[in-house]
């Protein structure tokens, strides 16, 4: 049972934690929609429920210390983080809304108690559940596509890569960027971090474990790939492995975390001894002394939750969007070609081109935060499609796609913000930023469709996108 002071401290602690997560609901969503409903972050269900036994063991140590007095240098910092959490809200940035709430958490936690180690961590361990990692996985699936070449030639069996594709004679394998092994990358680090803030204390034996942790988990699966292919050849893809993989990667992958931990063991063993041979002074009570909460400091952090949340500044922005009278938002043409556009408020056809030539707009008002035409999942790329060139100008992106009856389309599209249009989507978020100042985070996403006649070679080196509707 913890002691009356540090029970306040940590009940206050998850107090600050809960209030944190229920006031920032469209951030907790985002997490929610992209992290815990995705495969590469089965974990996340677990990583609450070590959040808040760290806090517990924290408190029942006596290591979650009540502020005294106010700090202004964190309280100016947790100012300025907040300011920008409302930007990064307003014009819906991802990476940005998805760090500086976390920042945010720190930084208020830190209103209420002194800065510690055993505070600190806890809280950044939430960066398991963020589901930005997924921005690693274009470079650690190009390393296992490499990889696994090496791999395959040292075999008998003959071998074609072309992009992330692998041929066989038996048939093809895709390495995909849900093979990237980013799943694997992500639980060793949150294992092995939790292990050394636990057991280890110098920066080799935490140095040498993390390193050793990455390293198993890249070769876990390359090796889940490699064993993959050459099941494949054996059985003439005739394996259920062929079409349900998703666990094989982990029975190879617990080899690799026992022996990580038997690394841990002698790594702690080594740690011990040199902690022995130079002994530190312990920590005087009198830094202990005193721990009861004061009210000015809770009070401060109260009030930057109210006014610093992703509900408040989500709720500041109303964006009314106007649809152009040629819209025929039914239209039977939207579902004629299926683009793979999701979180859109509107979307309007237009009527007055050709039978070979589809107009669409997508409209976006900002209702949720994932309500934006950069949403990761958004592709003007229709789902039956073949990609096979990519141009890109000032204003607009024109495509060159095959359906699977070996018809070439030509599809050009541009984003769209307060008359201006992009191709690029750094310039595209840029803009976002800067209008949200202004209290505008309305856009739009135009595409065309043409059917070609031919391989599309002279429409994609002549047409260029214009848009049908005005700007409403």
């Amino acid at each position: 049972m913890l002691a009356r002071n540090s029970l306040i401290a940590f009940v206050t602690m998850a107090m600050v934690i809960l209030s944190w997560a229920l006031l920032n609901y469209p951030v907790m969503k985002t997490l929610w929609d992209n992290g815990f409903d995705d495969g590469t972050y089965s974990h996340a269900y677990l990583i609450p429920a070590i959040i808040l036994y760290l806090i517990y063991t924290a408190a029942e140590q006596e290591k979650l210390i009540f502020r005294a007095k106010i700090n202004y240098g964190w309280l100016a910092a947790g100012i300025i983080v907040g300011v920008l959490f409302w930007i990064s809200v307003w014009s819906q940035i991802s990476l940005l809304y998805w760090s500086l709430s976390l920042s945010l958490l720190i930084l208020l936690s830190l209103q209420v108690f002194r800065l510690n180690w055993s505070l600190i961590f806890p809280l950044s361990y939430l960066i398991f559940i963020y589901p930005f990692w997924g921005a690693f996985a274009g470079f650690f699936q190009e390393l296992s596509v490499f990889m696994v070449t090496f791999i395959m030639s040292f075999t008998d069996i003959p071998v074609f890569v072309e992009n992330e594709y692998v041929t066989i004679p038996a048939g093809v394998f895709e390495i995909a960027r849900g093979c990237s092994g980013l799943r694997y990358i992500i639980v060793s680090l949150a294992i092995s971090s939790l292990y050394v803030f636990l057991y280890l204390r110098t920066f080799k034996s935490a140095f040498i474990f993390i390193v050793f942790a990455i390293a198993g988990a890249l070769v876990t699966n390359w090796l889940r790939i490699v064993f993959l292919i050459l099941i494949g050849d054996y059985t003439n893809m005739e394996s259920s492995l062929m079409t349900d993989h998703n666990n094989f990667g982990w029975y190879i992958y617990v080899p690799v975390a026992l022996i990580q931990f038997y690394l841990g063991g002698k790594l702690e063993q080594a740690d011990e001894r040199k902690r022995l041979s130079n002994p530190t002074t312990k920590v005087a009570a009198e830094e202990v002394a005193g721990n009861f909460p004061v009210k000015i400091t809770g009070a401060i952090a109260i009030i930057m939750t109210l006014c610093f949340s992703s509900y408040a500044a989500q709720t500041s922005i109303h964006n009314t969007i106007v649809l152009p009278e040629n819209c025929e938002s039914n239209s039977e043409k939207l579902h004629d070609i299926n683009l793979a556009v999701e979180n859109y408020s509107f979307v309007c056809s237009d009527s007055s081109v050709g039978n070979n030539e589809q107009s669409r707009v997508f409209y976006f008002n900002g209702e949720e935060l994932d309500n934006k035409a950069t949403f990761y999942l958004n592709t003007v790329i229709p789902t039956d499609h073949t990609s096979l060139s990519k141009e890109v100008s000032d204003r607009t992106i024109q495509v060159v796609s095959r359906d699977k009856l070996g018809g070439y389309w030509l599809i050009k599209y541009t984003y769209e913000i307060e008359g201006q249009q992009f191709s690029s989507v750094r310039s595209f978020k840029l803009a976002r930023i800067k209008s949200a100042l202004n209290g505008v985070n309305a856009h739009r996403l135009a595409v065309t469709i043409t059917k070609c006649s031919g391989d599309c070679s002279l429409l994609s080196s002549t047409s260029a996108l214009s848009s049908s509707y005005a700007e409403s």
